[in-house]
């Protein structure tokens, strides 16, 4: 029974999907296309169509979600579900042009600023083997039943990233 107990709380803990964009294009709406699955320990959860915009979380719930962009300066991203921004990043100072706010019932999205969390400052540095490090951001969700995760993204091409969702 306690080897029961153990397993279902390691099942739980494991359940994870990580998709890679290595493409380095956006489709025509600026979405990023995930071309590699590189695991995905919950596939009745998480469902992935290769190059599609959107990962599918069938279940409702409390998710980590952690995004990756690898490129010389910060972007300008969006992460959408059901197609309306739940974080909005416009710092990049690297866009070739603003991602436009996505509109839902007819309003703007409105965004705010959160406080740094007492982070330090980070400065990435030139490497001489290119982009070794990149924007990242790592939060926690409250997903509806089948919610439809994408990526917005507008920045300087070639790039590479990824996005990792773990039940909680």
């Amino acid at each position: 029974q306690n080897v029961d107990r153990v397993c279902n709380a390691m099942n739980i803990e494991l359940s994870i999907g990580r998709w890679i964009w290595k493409s380095g294009r956006v489709r025509p709406d600026r979405t990023i296309p995930w071309n590699i699955e590189s695991i995905n320990t919950a596939t009745e959860n998480f469902q992935w169509i290769r190059d599609g915009p959107e990962i599918l979380a069938v279940g409702s719930g409390l998710y980590e979600v952690t995004l990756g962009i690898f490129c010389e300066k910060d972007p300008s991203v969006q992460v959408l579900v059901n197609g309306e921004p739940i974080f909005i990043s416009s710092i990049g100072s690297g866009t070739t042009k603003s991602a436009p706010a996505r509109k839902y019932q007819g309003e703007n999205v409105q965004s705010s600023l959160r406080p740094s969390r007492g982070r330090a400052t980070l400065r990435r540095c030139k490497h001489s083997a290119g982009n070794v490090t990149g924007w990242t951001m790592n939060d926690f969700v409250a997903l509806p039943g089948r919610a439809r995760v994408s990526v917005l993204y507008d920045g300087i091409a070639n790039v590479q990233g990824f996005m990792s969702l773990r039940k909680l």
